[in-house]
């Protein structure tokens, strides 16, 4: 899932790099932008990925906890 996350923000970065030189920008610069933009995809797919699965953990979780310990006599 995680290689996913990082193909897609390596797209992003290679995609931006070949945008801004096809505009005759520097090349470092375009390099800069676009490992930028792809630093910033890849946190934001993963934050986003991971309270996913924190949530579907402490939802299970609590679940499980309160049927077999807090209601264990009903």
């Amino acid at each position: 899932m995680f290689t996913s996350m990082g193909a897609i923000g390596t797209i992003v970065h290679f995609a931006a790099l070949i945008f801004l030189i096809s505009f005759d920008w520097n090349r470092v610069l375009a390099t800069t932008v676009g490992a930028i933009l792809g630093a910033i995809t890849n946190y934001m797919l993963n934050y986003h990925l991971t309270q996913i699965f924190a949530t579907a953990i402490v939802l299970f979780w609590n679940f499980l906890a309160n049927r077999f310990w807090t209601f264990r006599g009903s």
